[in-house]
């Protein structure tokens, strides 16, 4: 069985099928910044690879959602521990939804 191919840098979160395609939502933490990135691929053809979007977030997008033809993302945070975790370690963005408008390409 092939794997999605993501690029050894970045990481995924999610899973989205709509419409005939497969969403993989994925980021890389760059010092100060993550690069929040989607791809896709159609259901038939599952190596044939496109990326969707990109944008910049102050943490990663843990989840996303395509309502229509624009994109949803819940921010994120990651503890290290969750037995003992800290107040210090969630990002303040935690829980905030970006919508990105007229994201979806028509087929």
């Amino acid at each position: 069985m092939d794997k999605i191919p993501i690029p050894d840098k970045y990481r995924a979160w999610d899973l989205l099928l709509k419409n005939g395609y497969l969403y993989v939502l994925i980021e890389d933490r760059n010092s100060d910044k993550t690069i929040v990135k989607v791809i896709r691929s159609p259901v038939d053809k599952l190596m044939d690879w496109s990326e969707v979007l990109q944008f910049s977030a102050p943490t990663f997008a843990r989840s996303f959602e395509a309502i229509n033809d624009d994109f949803y993302f819940g921010l994120g945070s990651e503890i290290e521990n969750p037995d003992h975790w800290k107040q210090i370690e969630l990002r303040p963005e935690t829980g905030q939804i970006i919508r990105i408008q007229h994201a979806i390409p028509k087929k």
